[in-house]
């Protein structure tokens, strides 16, 4: 993950990602992102944001190996990361090391819905 003053950018990696799959939907502290990847396993998670953001003005850009996103920060403060991550159906805590990587890299392309 990194981030400016007005944005923070940040990647999922999984392998042979099906691009028609690709859910990314957002409210003011809540992100959720669910695809299909390596031959229909489901990858599914919710995001409670370290800070606000401004849905409308988020991106997110799609490719085989990743999905890059841009999230367009609601105020002005530093994040440091990106907040806590869950597993969307039951709700349980993920550690980041053990199932996936969110590195940094900027992007912009279409709007999360």
């Amino acid at each position: 993950m990194t981030e400016s003053n007005t944005n923070v950018y940040f990647a999922v990696y999984a392998k042979l990602i099906d691009p028609k799959s690709i859910k990314v939907t957002g409210t003011r502290d809540k992100l959720r992102i669910s695809f299909y990847w390596n031959m229909g396993v489901l990858f599914d998670i919710e995001i409670g944001l370290k800070g606000p953001i401004i849905p409308t003005l988020c991106t997110a850009e799609v490719s085989s190996k990743m999905i890059e996103l841009n999230l367009r920060k609601g105020d002005g403060t530093t994040w440091g990361q990106v907040g806590m991550v869950y597993d969307a159906e039951t709700g349980l805590e993920l550690h980041q090391k053990e199932h996936f990587a969110i590195p940094d890299i900027p992007l912009p392309t279409e709007n999360i819905t």
